[in-house]
């Protein structure tokens, strides 16, 4: 709870200094995340007279908060509107989580005061429902029908948000050479760990809170270790969101809308060989920051037909040629100058910063590399 209420001032105060869509479906996400662990507290705390109410609060927040990653992760990654497909699903989504609210909100109302405790007591604390009858076996029906709801939530932010990373670090591939301030590599990692939490969710839902008050009176620490975990992953992600300056929408300012293709029609083949000899003979890798639209002007070409052409010709996306030919080049200066510094060759090869360097010559220049073609 309080680490995504830390995170969500810090995402106020961030949007105060410059407003960003993806940044405030983050602050929207953080929000909802505390009032989520804000009902936890109160279940956990047995502080029952404020149930009816927090109960009605947590089982929306439940539904909704992996969702608005899921928004945040989409509005972080592609510039393309969603298609209808995609908001008919959200919106039916949406109305499933706002009907499951309203239901368990109304039934709560509609209750009597016995029959309200009867409920809490058995159902939200025991999982047993041998007593209910009437509202409270409608209400432990409604929870039940949450949970699903839950469910469908939560795998359709792990399948769809990896994908859109996937996408979003391609482009990058394709369009920049120098991708360290703008790829999600981070992000996508950060993807894994956040599967393993949604496994963790998953697995918590099937058990329910109450199995971690049995535990709890057992006592066993299964809440413990479970609370750190989620605050370790919920940190991760809020830094991720806290440190990230560049997004699909910056991409767009940075790359013009795609011209057509050339007159001459050049076979891709002749569009491969053409970039090689462009590279060889002015040697544009060594450019620090080099773009792909930067070559596609000097070729008269577009980056589309330029991108197919290295991809199919020669199996690599821009940015792995460029950091080829540069760790290429930075293997012949330090054989050439022994003593020159890292740094120094670095900056020499386009650089802008060692750990970068280091970065790509691990990957290219490591054990087995082949780097004699380049």
């Amino acid at each position: 709870m309080f680490v995504c209420g830390v995170l969500a001032l810090q995402l106020v105060f961030s949007l105060g200094r410059r407003f960003e869509p993806s940044k405030a479906w983050l602050l929207l996400w953080a929000v909802t995340a505390t009032v989520l662990y804000a009902c936890h507290f109160v279940y956990f705390r047995h502080i029952t007279q404020l149930l009816p109410l927090t109960d009605s609060a947590y089982v929306l927040c439940n539904m909704t908060v992996y969702p608005e990653f899921l928004v945040y992760l989409y509005v972080l990654t592609d510039e393309r509107k969603p298609g209808m497909r995609l908001r008919l699903a959200a919106l039916a989504y949406l109305s499933l989580a706002l009907l499951g609210s309203g239901a368990v909100t109304a039934l709560y109302a509609m209750m009597p005061v016995d029959d309200r405790q009867l409920f809490i007591s058995h159902y939200l604390y025991q999982a047993d429902r041998s007593l209910l009858t009437g509202l409270p076996l409608a209400q432990a029906y409604v929870h039940d029908a949450c949970k699903a709801v839950f469910v469908v939530g939560v795998l359709a932010t792990v399948v769809i948000g990896g994908k859109r990373l996937k996408r979003y670090n391609l482009l990058v591939d394709q369009l920049y050479a120098d991708t360290e301030d703008r790829s999600l590599r981070g992000m996508t990692t950060l993807l894994v760990w956040f599967l393993v939490t949604a496994a963790l969710s998953l697995l918590a839902n099937a058990l329910g809170r109450q199995w971690f008050v049995q535990e709890a009176i057992q006592g066993l620490s299964w809440l413990s270790l479970t609370s750190v975990v989620f605050s370790v992953m919920l940190c991760g992600i809020g830094l991720m969101g806290l440190q990230r300056q560049f997004s699909i929408a910056d991409i767009a300012v940075d790359n013009a809308p795609v011209e057509p293709l050339d007159s001459r029609n050049d076979s891709l083949q002749i569009v491969a060989a053409d970039f090689v000899a462009l590279m060889d003979g002015q040697q544009l890798y060594l450019q620090p920051d080099l773009r792909l639209d930067t070559v596609v002007k000097m070729m008269n070409t577009n980056r589309t037909y330029l991108s197919q052409a290295l991809s199919l010709q020669m199996g690599v996306t821009f940015t792995e040629y460029v950091n080829r030919r540069r760790i290429a080049h930075a293997c012949r200066l330090m054989a050439q100058q022994p003593a020159l510094r890292r740094l120094d060759v670095a900056t020499a090869c386009g650089y802008s910063s060692l750990v970068t360097f280091w970065r790509n010559y691990k990957k290219y220049a490591g054990e087995g590399a082949d780097l004699t073609k380049f």
